[in-house]
């Protein structure tokens, strides 16, 4: 979904999951869910309609009035007092990108990305607004349900013009291929000339390829020549234009015996061209590409057994960002979190194919990897500039940022060559900390509280007071380490600092004098590779390991999660805990997520199936403060 102000376009990002509660977790498929249970600002659980304007906002119809959603809020102040509570039964996107709203009392409502206009046709119908079809002479065709056809202008919607036809149900209107206009009725499908000005739309002919079902769902699909249409107790029809003459046949979906069955409610072609399918009473269906004339085709089943609020399923959309919504009558809304994946491989030599570290200031965000950093625009998603040799920074590795906001500077950690900063109000880059010790120039990893910076280097670990430049080094020799080679740093609070490293527990500073202290693993001769050590939610502490998977330490209690338990992999590489307290786990080609309720683990992984072709890089894992999450890896 785009969203203004606040959101990153999907497409400039090389990984995106929103967040969701992990009470949503289920075995195969996961959802995060609205109701009017969860969220009173949604006016009504019955979800007949979903739009996405220009902005990028979601548009909700439902049985109590428009619901607009920007990504974090649902909002329903958009309407005059008396018709909050109308019940918004269909929309429509022209191509001027003016939403249109039709009501069950025979109201329309225009938003042209400002304000509403408001088009009255209860003088002539007080039943269901059916449907809409753009014309080619810039008009809109609206069809009402037992009232005929109403055409207006885009440029002038209350110039209306009425045409009465012989269905006497219309339940959905649409374009054929050859782009006459097609009606659905309650007793099959009819084909009518599209009216052009003021001259009324003339019968053609009975579909003969549809059984007298109820037509309730016609959509043009993104191939030429083609449209869907959804029948009430015959599944899925392609009415396609075939031939140089442009015939126009009309076959099922497919002979399956279960998708010839089903109360198809509306259907969505995503971008990738894979079809979705909601449905009365059976959930939710995606058809994977290919589809046209496949002996055999692949299709997924959504409903309430994976997480789905109900298995009757009104409306599925999709947004800008690729996110599949869907509408459900009775339940809510409901994002489907499977699908919520965007991927991104940099064109450019800056950053380079590995994504090795990230960080993010009010306005930009950076990227790193081997060949330079990366800076774009939090707002637009473009690019402002990089950081590459070309502009003082070292021939080498990047392995770790951070953003110091005090003095607007990015500190950039090297694999050989020490620790940079880049001014970024000037551009300037200048070495920061150099040493004669080739594994202090080692950086691993760096972060910061208050006015201190943290340097987790190959030979121990260095606190630099930015104001004073006083720099405190911790070893093994001064009795505060249980290892020189440090990976990563955890500040849970000033005086507490975790450490990631090889030993035989988990380790961390503690109180002003940085005394070493140890927490749970009281396994006897027991050594953990530990790439990276994180406070969650009630101080639990976790740990991803080099070959023990992930730890969890618990009122003094030291729990595995391993394959054994759902784990993708005992080799776990990065660590990142999100806002609602899910555990993010990096491997190699994969992640799992993890999450504690009770005794139990939820754990849900992603592999190459998902679309995940590199490996975990371990400083590349990333919450933004609009709570999406990016994932860094050695493929983009």
């Amino acid at each position: 979904m785009h969203f203004r102000n606040n959101i990153l376009r999907s497409c400039l990002i090389f990984l995106l999951v929103t967040v969701l509660p992990h009470e949503s977790f289920s075995q195969d498929s996961y959802f995060r869910n609205y109701s009017t249970d969860t969220d009173p600002a949604l006016t009504n659980r019955f979800i007949n309609t979903i739009e996405e304007d220009s902005h990028g906002f979601l548009w909700i119809g439902t049985g109590s009035g428009l619901n607009r959603f920007d990504g974090l809020h649902l909002k329903s102040n958009f309407l005059p007092d008396s018709l909050k509570e109308t019940n918004i039964n269909c929309s429509y996107k022209t191509s001027d990108n003016k939403l249109w709203f039709g009501s069950k009392d025979g109201l329309v409502l225009v938003y042209d990305g400002t304000n509403f206009e408001i088009i009255s046709l209860r003088d002539s119908t007080s039943n269901a607004i059916t449907g809409f079809v753009e014309t080619e002479d810039n008009g809109i065709i609206i069809s009402t349900q037992n009232k005929g056809l109403v055409k207006t202008s885009m440029d002038d919607p209350g110039v209306l013009s009425y045409f009465h036809l012989d269905q006497k149900l219309i339940t959905t209107i649409g374009k054929s291929p050859d782009g006459k206009l097609l009606i659905g009725s309650n007793d099959g499908l009819y084909f009518y000339s599209m009216p052009v000005g003021k001259q009324p739309p003339q019968f053609i002919r009975k579909c003969i390829g549809i059984p007298d079902f109820s037509i309730q769902s016609i959509q043009e699909s993104k191939t030429p020549g083609l449209t869907f249409i959804g029948t009430s107790k015959n599944g899925l029809y392609l009415l396609q234009s075939q031939g140089s003459g442009g015939t126009l046949v009309i076959n099922p979906l497919n002979e399956n015996e279960v998708l010839k069955k089903i109360n198809v409610k509306s259907v969505l072609e995503d971008h990738d061209h894979n079809l979705w399918i909601s449905t009365s009473r059976s959930g939710l269906i995606k058809v994977s590409a290919p589809w046209i004339s496949q002996e055999k085709v692949n299709f997924k089943w959504y409903n309430k057994k994976n997480g789905l609020l109900s298995n009757n399923t009104r409306d599925v959309f999709q947004d800008f960002e690729g996110n599949i919504w869907v509408g459900t009558y009775g339940k809510g809304l409901c994002m489907l979190l499977d699908e919520a994946f965007s991927f991104k491989n940099f064109d450019g030599k800056v950053p380079g194919e590995s994504i090795n570290a990230m960080a993010e200031s009010n306005d930009w965000f950076f990227i790193a990897g081997d060949n330079g950093i990366e800076l774009m625009d939090k707002v637009t998603g473009l690019k402002i500039r990089d950081f590459s040799v070309n502009n003082g920074l070292p021939e080498d590795k990047i392995t770790t940022l951070y953003y110091y906001e005090k003095q607007n500077s990015l500190f950039v950690g090297t694999n050989i060559s020490g620790l940079y900063v880049i001014s970024l109000e000037s551009g300037k880059v200048q070495p920061f900390f150099l040493s004669q010790d080739k594994n202090e120039r080692s950086i691993n990893y760096v972060t910061g509280e208050n006015n201190h910076l943290w340097l987790a280097t190959r030979n121990g670990l260095f606190m630099i007071d930015l104001l004073t430049r006083e720099k405190k080094h911790f070893s093994v020799s001064s009795g505060q380490l249980p290892h020189n080679n440090i990976h990563q740093i955890f500040i849970e609070n000033e005086n507490k600092i975790w450490l990631s490293t090889l030993s035989d527990g988990l380790y961390f500073l503690d109180g002003e004098k940085r005394v070493l202290k140890k927490a749970g693993l009281s396994q006897k001769n027991a050594r953990f590779d530990i790439n990276a050590i994180m406070a969650g939610r009630n101080g639990r502490i976790w740990a991803a390991t080099s070959g023990s998977g992930l730890i969890h330490v618990y009122d003094d209690t030291t729990y595995f999660v391993t394959t054994r338990t759902g784990l993708m992999s005992d080799y776990c590489y990065s660590l990142l805990i999100d806002k609602q307290g899910d555990v993010w786990v990096g491997h190699r080609k994969g992640y799992s997520r993890v999450a504690r309720k009770g005794n139990d683990y939820l754990i849900r992984t992603y592999d190459r199936n998902d679309g995940f072709l590199g490996d975990a890089n371990p400083n590349a894992s990333k919450q933004l403060k609009d709570e999406r999450i990016l994932f860094g890896t050695n493929k983009g």
